[in-house]
C-alpha cells in the first residue's frame, strides 16, 4: 500500500482532514505528557523533547509530500521564532554549540509551521476536544495518585500526575481547563456533561496537589467563566473589576499565610534575582545564566543579611520562581520587552477573535499565570502545548510570506536533521542512563571510557558534567574531575557542585582552594551541615585544631532545619571531637 497516496485521499475530503490533524494533534501532547520511561537519567524532562522531535521530524519528512500548493507562513511565525530563541535559549548550557538546543529548537519551529497549516482542517472541537482529553487523564492521574491507586513519582510529594513536581501538573491543567469550560458552554448535553467533569477532575486535582500556583490559575479562569456567564453585561465595569482584585488579593493572602515558609522561600529567590537584574539590566547574563550564577548571589546577599529566617529558608535553586523575572535575568530588559510585545499582541488578538477562539487565548493565559509564581516553562509539555496552541491561532491570520517548493522541500531537510539529531541524542541520552547504573552498582572503572565517549556531545548539558566529574573523582583522577567541573561551573553552580570541587583540592593536597570552596559552599546554604564538617575535617588535617574546635562548636548548637540520621551522627562526632585532649 503507497501510504503517500492513502494521506493524500484523505486529505480530499473534508472528515479526512479532522482526523489527520486530531490524531497529529494528540500524537505530540500524549506523547509530551505521559511518555516518560525509566531508560533516562532525567526521565521526566529528557523523554519528552525526544518524542517530540521524532514525531515532527517524521511528520515534517511527510510534509512536502502530502501538501499540494503552496505554504503560507502567518506574520506570527517571527514573533514565535523570538519566542522560541528565549524558550530554547535557556536549555543550553556551558557556552558550547548545543546539538539538543539546535534540534528542539527546529523541532519547535517545525511544530508551528505544520500546525498553523494542519489547524485548519480541523474545528474548535477537535483541539479542545484533545485538551480537555489530556487534562483529564492527567487529572484522573493525580486523584489516582492520591488514593493510592496510581504510582506515585516523586518522593517529596504525593501528588503530581505524570510529572516529577506538582508544578508541572497544575500548568498542564491550567493549560487545558478552559477547553473543558468550552464544553460546558455548549448546547449537546453529552458535551456539558464532559466539561463538567473533567474541569470539576482538573480542579481537584490541583487541590489535592497542593499546589498554590495551580490553584491561582484555575480560580482565575473560572472565575472568567463566571462572569461571562452569569454576571456578563449586569454588572458594571468598576463592580467586576472591583471584585476580581478584591477576591484575588483575598486568594493571594491566603495562600501566602497556607504556606508561608515556602512563600518567604519565593521572596528571598526575587530580592537575590533582582540583585543578579541590576547588575545587567539590558542584555541580562545570558543563556542558562541564572542556574550558574544565581547561588553566588544568594551567598552574597545572605551575607549582608545575616538573619536566621533567610538563613534557613536558603537552598539549592536552579529557577527563580517566576518565568518572567527568570527572562530578564537572563536575556535582560530587552528579552522582557520581547514577551510584553507578544503578550499585548495576543491580548489584541483576544479582544478581536471570534468566541469559539478565546479559549485558546485563556488556555495560553493559564500558562502566563503559572509563570508568576513557578517554572512552567521546564517542562517540555508546556512547551509544546504553548507552540500548538499558537499554532492554531494564526490560522486566518494575514499571511506575510507564501512558501512553494523549495520551502516545503526545505522544511523537509530541516526534518531530516531534526530527525537524525534526535536519533543520536536518544541513543546517548539511554547511553548514559546505563552507565550511570553501573556506576551506582560501584564500576566506576568500566564507565569512564563511556563517560569520555559521550563527553563531546553531551558536553552542553551541566548535570552530565556533574556525573562525569563525580565518576572521575571516585576514580581518583582529580585533576581530569577538576577539568571537567570547571566546565560544569559555566552552566551549573551551587553547593554540590562546590563540594565537589573542594574535595578534589583537598585530594590534591591544595588546602587553601579547597578551604575557599567549602567555605563558598556554606555561604550558598547556611543551613546545610556538610560544609561545615567537611571543613572541621580539613582543619583537623592540617593541624588547625583551634579552628577545627570553634567550628565543631557552631555545628554542634546549629539549629537543624529537616532531622536526619545524617545530621545527628555528625553532631555526635562533633561532640567526641571537642572531647578529646
Amino acid at each position: 500500500m503507497n501510504f503517500g497516496k492513502e494521506i493524500k485521499r484523505a486529505i480530499r475530503t473534508a472528515e479526512g482532514r479532522r482526523r489527520i490533524f486530531f490524531r497529529f494533534f494528540l500524537l505530540i501532547v500524549l506523547g509530551n505528557v505521559f511518555y516518560f520511561p525509566e531508560g533516562y537519567a532525567d526521565r521526566f524532562f529528557t523523554p519528552g523533547m525526544l518524542w517530540t522531535g521524532i514525531a515532527v521530524g517524521v511528520s515534517g519528512m511527510l510534509f512536502p509530500f502530502v501538501v499540494s500548493g503552496r505554504v503560507g507562513l502567518p506574520g506570527l511565525a517571527c514573533v514565535a521564532v523570538g519566542i522560541l530563541a528565549v524558550v530554547v535559549g535557556g536549555k543550553s548550557a556551558g557556552g558550547f554549540f548545543a546539538w539538543q538546543t539546535a534540534a528542539w529548537g527546529g523541532a519547535m519551529w517545525l511544530l508551528f509551521v505544520m500546525t498553523g497549516y494542519f489547524s485548519a482542517w480541523g474545528k474548535p472541537a477537535d483541539w479542545y476536544g484533545g485538551l480537555s482529553f489530556v487534562g483529564a487523564v492527567e487529572a484522573f492521574a493525580g486523584i489516582g495518585q492520591y488514593a493510592g491507586i496510581w504510582p506515585v513519582y516523586s518522593a517529596s510529594f504525593p501528588v503530581t500526575g505524570t510529572f516529577d513536581n506538582p508544578a508541572g501538573l497544575a500548568a498542564c491543567l491550567a493549560i487545558c481547563f478552559p477547553a473543558a469550560l468550552y464544553f460546558m458552554a455548549s448546547r449537546p448535553v453529552g458535551a456539558k456533561v464532559w466539561g463538567g467533569l473533567s474541569a470539576l477532575s482538573m480542579g481537584a486535582a490541583v487541590v489535592l496537589s497542593g499546589s498554590r500556583t495551580g490553584m491561582v490559575a484555575v480560580g482565575c479562569l473560572a472565575a472568567t467563566s463566571v462572569y461571562r456567564f452569569f454576571l456578563g453585561g449586569r454588572w458594571p465595569a468598576w463592580r467586576v473589576r472591583a471584585a476580581f482584585v478584591s477576591v484575588g488579593a483575598v486568594m493571594l493572602v491566603g495562600l501566602y499565610c497556607w504556606k508561608k515558609d515556602s512563600a518567604d522561600g519565593r521572596l528571598l529567590v526575587w530580592n537575590c534575582s533582582l540583585e543578579m537584574l541590576a547588575d545587567a539590566p539590558l542584555t541580562g547574563h545570558g543563556p542558562d545564566a541564572f542556574q550558574a550564577e544565581y547561588m553566588d548571589y544568594q551567598a552574597g546577599w545572605l551575607a549582608e543579611h545575616p538573619e536566621e529566617k533567610w538563613e534557613r529558608l536558603a537552598g539549592n535553586v536552579r529557577h527563580p520562581f517566576n518565568e518572567y523575572l527568570r527572562i530578564a535575568v537572563e536575556y535582560g530588559v530587552a528579552g522582557l520587552l520581547l514577551v510584553a510585545g507578544v503578550i499585548w499582541l495576543l491580548w489584541r488578538w483576544y479582544r478581536r477573535c471570534r468566541p469559539e477562539d478565546r479559549p485558546l487565548y485563556r488556555s495560553i493565559g493559564g500558562a502566563g499565570i503559572c509563570g508568576l509564581f513557578s517554572y512552567p516553562l521546564n517542562y517540555p509539555a508546556v512547551c509544546v502545548l504553548l507552540v500548538l496552541l499558537l499554532g492554531v491561532i494564526v490560522r486566518g491570520r494575514p499571511v506575510c510570506f507564501y512558501g512553494g517548493r523549495w520551502f516545503k522541500t526545505g522544511i523537509g531537510a530541516l526534518a531530516v536533521a531534526v530527525l537524525a539529531v534526535t536519533l543520536y541524542w536518544n541513543r546517548a541520552e539511554r547511553e548514559w542512563h546505563r552507565i550511570s547504573c553501573l556506576s551506582l552498582n560501584g564500576r566506576t572503572e568500566e564507565v569512564l571510557t563511556d563517560y569520555a565517549r559521550l563527553y563531546p556531545f553531551m558536553r552542553e548539558n551541566p548535570l552530565f558534567l556533574y556525573n562525569y566529574g563525580a565518576e572521575l573523582h571516585v576514580a581518583g583522577l582529580w585533576t581530569a574531575s577538576l577539568s571537567i567541573l570547571t566546565e560544569c561551573v559555566r552552566g551549573l553552580n551551587d553547593m554540590d557542585v562546590q563540594m565537589l570541587l573542594a574535595d578534589n583540592y583537598s585530594r590534591l593536597g591544595e588546602y587553601d582552594r579547597a578551604e575557599r570552596h567549602y567555605r563558598r559552599a556554606a555561604r550558598m546554604c547556611p543551613n546545610r551541615f556538610m560544609p561545615l564538617y567537611r571543613l572541621v575535617k580539613l582543619y583537623g588535617q592540617t593541624g588547625r585544631d583551634a579552628e577545627a574546635r570553634q567550628l565543631a562548636g557552631e555545628i554542634i548548637v546549629k539549629p537543624v532545619k529537616v532531622p536526619s540520621f545524617r545530621v545527628d551522627r555528625m553532631k555526635r562526632e562533633m561532640e567526641k571531637y571537642l572531647r578529646k585532649p
